[in-house]
């Protein structure tokens, strides 16, 4: 599930830009409004907008001066910069157009054409951003072979930067990491913590690891070996007590023969979600307990009969319940391969992102428009690598103890051997 895209906008006129923030807001864009160009840096450092909107007659504006300032903030990010006004001739626009921006608008503006555009415009930002990742180092797999709490040990004995996306029924968090540290981490509209937390219990879905450079401002101040430590006991929790109750997407009805007088105020806050439409999953994700608390109050209720499984017709057939019966296909390489791939994935110097200040309608027409879909998100990725629990762990082995090749003892020559063949040899 994609976040919550934002945009500034720089203008001083407020019955110019009315209707257009109205709507804005109303098609689910968080707005924030700059008075003056003194407040164009600020909010956009803070914010981290997918795109600006400017009134190029803001009061103290200098285009030739801002407009560098404002690129070299939003880097490595790519944020679309679109002028808007109603220019007093043509030499007057044409004049705008030269500059370092990606758009003009007209104004009074047409706000069905403007939605529509600055639609198009982020979402090909994002499209040029995500087609720089694909020659990234990193490697993929299932989240049921490798958890949150692998990953970050891995990387954290690598002291490695990196991003990595968890994908599960259709929704999709973040994870930062800095030098092997956890700093930042991002799902649906939950803080940083929380939505790490809420991660570390996905035990299904799928995994991708990239080895970049990011610009997240630190949002997590805990040590990454306590994190990992809480992610351990958290996903322990979690699997024991999901164990105790059906599965988690079956949808649960209320007890025809309900005692009140047995139920504690915590789980009355939990029957009052029960409509016979939700899952038990979707009461703990929506409850406003912990998540592990929140699988507690449901035990309860199970054991007290106030609450009971609905029969199947009422169950939510989702993507996340018929991934779990998914037998997902080998990626075609070999072991040996695979094992190669991740060492030099994981030692292969991280690539950046070169932000050129060149205008982003050139860079529309180099993209691929249909790439993107608002209910997917972006397509897999190539030149990624699947891998499986047993061969994360012996990464993290590597790691810790440095890898030597092998000497066979039929080796007459006394020569070394080459890993992927001394690997081969013993299967």
């Amino acid at each position: 599930m994609e976040g919550r895209r934002k945009i500034l906008i720089a203008d001083h006129f407020d019955y110019d830009i009315h209707d257009l923030r109205k709507s804005l807001i109303a098609e689910g864009y968080e707005v924030r409004i700059a008075k003056t160009a003194g407040d164009l840096l600020p909010y956009l450092e803070s914010l981290r907008p997918d795109l600006v909107l400017i009134e190029p007659r803001l009061p103290d504006f200098d285009p030739a001066e801002v407009l560098p300032q404002l690129r070299e903030a939003a880097s490595p990010k790519i944020i679309p910069i679109v002028f808007a006004s109603h220019p007093r001739s043509i030499d007057e626009r044409l004049s705008w157009l030269e500059l370092d921006v990606d758009d003009f608008l007209y104004k009074p503006f047409e706000v069905d054409e403007v939605l529509a555009r600055l639609e198009i415009l982020i979402k090909e930002a994002h499209s040029v951003q995500d087609s720089s990742r694909v020659n990234t180092p990193g490697f993929s797999g299932s989240l049921s072979e490798m958890s949150l709490v692998d990953l970050l040990q891995t990387l954290e004995v690598g002291k490695k930067t990196a991003i990595l996306r968890l994908q599960k029924g259709g929704r999709e968090g973040k994870v930062y990491v800095t030098q092997g540290e956890v700093i930042d981490a991002e799902l649906d509209n939950l803080d940083a913590r929380a939505a790490l937390l809420r991660m570390f219990t996905w035990n299904e879905g799928q995994f991708s690891v990239s080895m970049m450079e990011h610009d997240r401002t630190r949002n997590i101040f805990v040590d990454t070996p306590d994190l990992i430590s809480e992610g351990v006991t958290r996903l322990y929790r979690w699997e024991q007590l999901s164990k105790e109750l059906p599965s988690l997407q079956s949808v649960v009805l209320k007890a025809p023969d309900i005692k009140n007088q047995q139920i504690n105020k915590d789980e009355q806050q939990i029957m009052v979600m029960i409509d016979g439409r939700k899952r038990i999953i979707d009461i703990v994700e929506q409850s406003a307990f912990d998540d592990i608390k929140a699988l507690r109050l449901f035990r309860g209720l199970f054991q007290k009969g106030a609450v009971m499984e609905a029969p199947l017709k009422n169950m939510v057939m989702t993507e996340e319940y018929l991934e779990k019966y998914k037998v997902f296909p080998e990626n075609g390489n070999s072991r040996i391969q695979v094992m190669e791939g991740v060492f030099s994935a994981l030692f292969r110097k991280p690539q950046t992102l070169s932000m050129q200040n060149e205008r982003r309608r050139v860079e529309r027409r180099r993209g691929e428009r249909r790439r993107y879909d608002r209910r997917r998100g972006y397509g897999p990725l190539p030149h990624r690598i699947c891998l499986n629990r047993s061969e994360l762990i012996l990464i993290r082995e590597k790691l810790l103890s440095g890898v030597r090749n092998n000497q066979p003892k039929n080796n007459p020559t006394n020569k070394p051997v080459a890993v992927s063949e001394a690997a081969h040899a013993n299967r």
